[in-house]
This record gives C-alpha cells, structure tokens and sequence, in this order.
C-alpha cells in the first residue's frame, strides 16, 4: 500500500541551492533527511546568478522552483539602503515588491493549492501564504527581525517606517501561523514578550550543521590543506561571514583591530564579507600580506580552508539567534574565541571555547596552548553530536510538523 505524501511548500527570498549561506543551511539541513512520505518544494527568488534553470530536483524529494528579481529592483534597494546609511534593505524591499510580480504570485498560489502545509522561512513571504486558511502555516524564525533592526533603524525617519513595516510582518507570521519554530530560547522568549505569542506554539529548532560533511582533519591532513593554499607551516585564523552588517562589523574589528598586531597569523576570509573591504578601502588598497580573502567558495574549498584553520574567530557585536558558522567551527574541531554575541543561544560554557571582550582577543589568541584545545575542541564535538547535527535537528522537524499534521 502507497503510503500517502506529505507536501510541504517553503518559501523564502533567495534560492535554496547553492547551500553557501547560512540561511540556506538553516533550511536544507531541516528537510535533507525527511522520510520518503515527504515532498518539499522550495520556492525562492534570485537577482544574483545568472538563472539558467527555474526549477530543478534538489533531491529525490525535494524540488527547488526560483522566480528571477528584474535588475531595477536591486538599484531601488541600493537607492534604499544609501538613504538609511548601509542598513541591509533587501528582505523589506523584495517583501513589498513580490505583491506586484505577476510570476511570483501564480507561482505560489499554485503550489500553495498543491501543499499541505506552507511554510515562510523568514517572516518576509508570509503576507502570501497567511489566507490560506486550510493549510497548515508554519514560520521559520532565522531571527527576530524586528529586534535586530531595532537599534539601527530608529535613529531616522525612514528608518522608522521601514521598522514599522518590519514589525508588522513579523507580527503577523507569528500571530497568524499555526507553529513557530525559533532557533533559539532568546528568540522564542523575545516574540512571547513582544507579540503575545502563546509559548505552547513555539518549538525551537537551533540551526544545526551535517557532521557527515564537516568534521575534524588529522595532523598530517592539516598540513595537506596549508600547502593546498599555499601558506605552508603558517599559522592561521579564520572568519567566515556574508555580507551583512553584524559580518562587517566583526570584519572590520579584524582588519583594524587584529590584522596588523598579530603578523606571525594568516586571516583566512570566507565568504562575500571580503565586499566590504572593496566597498571601505577600494578595490586599489594593498591588502595586508597576513589576509588571504577566499570570497564565496565551493564545499570542497571550504573544507580545505576549515581544514587549514588552527582558530577560528567570531567577533559580532550584534545579531539575533545562532550562527552558523559557530556550528561548522566546532564541527571541525576548531577552537573558537568569541564575543558573548557571537556565541549567542549556543549551549556552551566556557569551558568548551574562549568568551571574551575584543579588547582581550589579540591576549588569548596569543596564549592559547595546546592543552586548553583539547579540551575546547572535545567539548565543541560532544555538544554538536548531542543538539547540533542536521539529523537530530531533521528528526525533529518532522516530529513536530507530523505532530500538527495529524491534529490537524
């Protein structure tokens, strides 16, 4: 006897695959071991990448639908952010222009009519699956949006009107959806607090990372990696981050607070935060012969930097839930030094890695012995293995989404 498909619609503003940024892996790490019972589609936009194909199969059940975001768009939200002084603009700008793509809107209908269950991960999508009144409507909370564009946005007008904007989608994804999964206890405690949201409807789902992808290297494959990237025997620092505004933040500490006091170290740079150091010192600028800037890389790439990494770095001073890149970190056995921030909603103690001011980062770098890494890094996989591995956080999701699959 069949047994009958659970479909489930995701929907967020950017495209699921290439899974290269943290919201992404957030998403692919929740479905990539469902049961064969579920379908998934992902509905999502791009502005990016050139479009070669709209829709195409992730996996043998997850399927991934993109709809193109036309270039005047980007040049109106680069307009935008100008106005509010570097605040990323994006979510709210494609939010509000999607209500007038033509494509967009059939797109989700459509699958919406096909689904049992629409989710918006990211509160930005949820205006359009919020009437569907016959669907389940799960939102997947990344972070609270309205708190993390509170403190910038209320220091000017506009800034005013796009929070006010904020905090009502916001609101309602929580109000109006039937489970919140939040990805971390601050998260839930903030949306109970600001929206009045019952607490029996938030479960947490930390964002999680697949050990079977990310894992520690021996000696001899550390040195592998530094020859593959040609620094040798050098000792090495890492910071992985895109660009976006808590990323620019810890980047720019790095390179005016760290690069230059600590020249025996290698900073390894991932990610497309290195836009940042083009955007403030020009793309003319020398860069500092200790730098290395990889930008956006493949896996395989990033496995050799995570590899090559005797410390990795964190230094946010603000943001909301759980990065994730503190998850691959200590998934490869990394040991970490970071702000209070940085290790925001992660279940560590100091014990498991370094948790100090940025005033005090250049000293424990400097100090870190072999014996405290042990300890570090043992810790950081015992944690992972036990509340972080993507098939733990899986099994969860789908108890959860069965739980209020079969209530309903």
């Amino acid at each position: 006897m069949n047994m009958k498909k659970i479909k489930i619609l995701i929907t967020d503003n950017q495209r699921l695959t290439p899974v290269d940024g943290g919201a992404q892996v957030r998403i692919y790490n929740q479905i990539r071991y469902l049961p064969e019972n579920f379908e998934v589609t992902y509905l999502g936009t791009t502005a990016y990448d050139l479009l070669e194909q709209k829709e195409k199969q992730v996996k043998y059940n997850i399927n991934e639908v993109v709809v193109e975001i036309k270039k005047p768009i980007l040049l109106f939200n680069s307009f935008l952010t100008r106005k509010v002084h570097g605040v990323h603009t994006f979510d709210i700008v494609i939010s509000l222009y999607e209500r007038f793509n033509k494509e967009f809107k059939q797109k989700i209908h459509c699958l919406a009519q096909e689904s049992d269950i629409l989710i918006a991960s990211h509160p930005w999508f949820f205006p359009f699956i919020k009437n569907y009144e016959n669907k389940i409507l799960i939102y997947d909370s990344h972070n609270c949006e309205y708190l993390l564009k509170k403190e910038v946005l209320t220091k000017m007008l506009l800034g005013k009107v796009l929070l006010a904007i904020i905090k009502k989608i916001e609101k309602n994804a929580c109000r109006k959806s039937d489970l919140i999964f939040a990805c971390s206890e601050e998260n839930k405690k903030s949306y109970i607090e600001l929206f009045n949201v019952p607490e029996s409807k938030i479960k947490v789902l930390p964002n999680s990372v697949d050990t079977n992808e990310i894992k520690p290297v021996s000696k001899q494959e550390k040195v592998k990696a530094k020859k593959i990237l040609g620094i040798n025997d050098s000792k090495t620092i890492l910071f992985v981050g895109t660009y976006y505004g808590p990323n620019n933040e810890g980047f720019d500490f790095i390179l005016t607070k760290l690069v230059a006091y600590l020249k025996d170290f290698i900073f390894l740079i991932v990610g497309n935060v290195n836009l940042y150091f083009y955007d403030v010192y020009g793309k003319k600028t020398q860069i500092p012969h200790n730098l290395k800037m990889f930008g956006k890389v493949s896996h395989q790439k990033y496995n050799e930097i995570l590899a090559a990494s005797d410390i990795a770095i964190n230094p946010m001073f603000s943001g909301s839930g759980i990065n994730i890149k503190m998850l691959d970190y200590m998934a490869a056995g990394i040991p970490i030094i970071s702000t209070k921030i940085g290790a925001r909603g992660l279940r560590i103690s100091h014990n498991d890695m370094v948790i100090c001011e940025t005033h005090e980062f250049i000293k424990e770098i400097s100090t870190l012995d072999s014996q405290r890494i042990k300890i570090m890094t043992n810790n950081s996989l015992r944690i992972i293995k036990k509340y972080y591995d993507s098939s733990i956080i899986c099994k969860k999701f789908s108890i959860e989404v069965m739980r209020i699959y079969k209530n309903e």
